[in-house]
């Protein structure tokens, strides 16, 4: 099982009591993601269509590998 984290370079990912996606035998889970500003940390509160763009996005995050950003 390999933790998956975005590297030094990316902006800081919400932090919490779990790893923001793991792989384990070639499958990748990765955890819940709020509407949260990556640079500020702080929530977003605008539409719901906006605040899912936004989670999307974070999720998005951790699934790019770190050259890609």
């Amino acid at each position: 099982m390999k933790t998956i984290q975005p590297s030094e370079s990316q902006p800081e990912t919400p932090k919490g009591h779990y790893s923001p996606g793991i792989e384990h035998h070639g499958v990748v889970y990765v955890s819940g993601q709020l509407p949260m500003e990556l640079e500020t940390r702080e929530p977003f509160t605008g539409s719901i269509e906006e605040q899912t763009e936004l989670a999307l996005r974070n999720v998005e995050h951790v699934l790019k590998p770190p050259a890609a950003i």
